[in-house]
């Protein structure tokens, strides 16, 4: 049997009802043209859903290597996949996306050639016309894949994502692999983005590599994705203070942000009660005009941001700066 030429390492954490989708487009996908180029593995964060037993079932079709580990987030969970690979190449897919053929073309033909070890390649992510999460939220995913078209360049670090991104798995061991630090939701895509283009990554787009990102969650879901990021954006600061900048896009004090700096109150408490009503309110999406929806979910993930700077003990000067307010 011929040894693969790329892994695809799938991170995944309660994602009984998204991995289905997944695993049927790699069926339809990874035709007996390209199946012997591709081994599979899904790690298995923690989860205490049916995960497993979904993986197991596609098992026999799909010849699925199956890491299950006590929950530590996504950046060990790709450690561990990356570390499990019998292949010279990673394909790094999230369990919330679904793959096409022309992608998995995309991908053999590019390292069916020689290809520098520290060549980075991603592909656009593509959201359905139809989905109902909140825009705002979704942009970062093809600002990394329209600036590298445009110029060639990463021009904001915190565009820098591993949702189809493919690298060599030496250059990945040689820079360090993904801080296991970040344990919740976001920063160690650009975390680990920061140490590879200091060891002179160069980073590559393919437009034919484009999957879709397939998002289905509630509102409380997305506010708590945000308020992680928050958290994490606090310890991506700490480990490159150089970034403050970038990573908290400043000087945005916008209305909420003022009113919030003058009330006499716990400032943490004024945001945690945003952040819960915003949810509630989000809740009612469907019965509600969309300018006010889009208001209630700027409004909702400012809160959740800066909640989560509290949730990991920010200092209040942070805060402030965060909100783009002067001392």
């Amino acid at each position: 049997m011929n040894t693969p030429l790329v892994t695809i390492v799938v991170p995944t954490y309660q994602g009984e009802k998204s991995l289905p989708l997944l695993l049927d487009s790699f069926k339809s996908a990874i035709t007996s043209v390209y199946e012997r180029y591709f081994e599979i593995i899904v790690v298995v964060d923690g989860s205490t859903d049916k995960s497993i037993k979904v993986l197991e079932r596609y098992n026999s079709s799909l010849s699925i290597t199956i890491l299950n580990k006590s929950n530590g987030g996504a950046a060990s969970a790709r450690n561990l996949g990356i570390d499990h690979a019998n292949t010279q190449f990673i394909w790094m897919i999230d369990d919330d996306m679904v793959v096409n053929e022309t992608a998995v073309k995309a991908v053999v033909n590019f390292y069916s050639k020689a290809v520098e070890v520290k060549t980075l390649v991603s592909g656009p992510c593509w959201i359905p016309e139809n989905d109902k999460s909140m825009g705002e939220n979704i942009d970062w995913h093809n600002s990394l894949y329209e600036n590298l078209n445009r110029t060639g360049k990463i021009e904001d670090i915190m565009d820098c994502h591993f949702a189809n991104t493919c690298a060599s798995k030496e250059f990945l061991i040689d820079t360090g692999l993904f801080s296991t630090q970040f344990r919740q939701y976001g920063g160690e895509d650009n975390e680990f983005s920061v140490r590879l283009l200091k060891n002179d990554a160069q980073w590559l787009f393919i437009g034919d590599m484009g999957i879709h990102h397939i998002r289905d969650k509630k509102p409380l879901q997305e506010l708590s994705e945000i308020r992680q990021s928050g958290a994490s954006r606090v310890l991506l600061t700490q480990l490159h203070p150089e970034l403050f900048e970038t990573i908290f896009f400043q000087n945005r004090a916008g209305r909420i942000e003022k009113i919030v700096d003058r009330l006499p109150v716990n400032k943490k408490l004024v945001y945690t009660g945003i952040y819960y009503l915003s949810i509630a309110i989000l809740y009612l999406k469907p019965m509600l005009p969309g300018r006010i929806v889009r208001s209630v979910e700027r409004i909702g993930m400012i809160a959740a941001e800066i909640v989560g700077l509290y949730d990991a003990d920010a200092s209040e000067e942070m805060v402030r700066r965060v909100e783009g307010i002067p001392r």
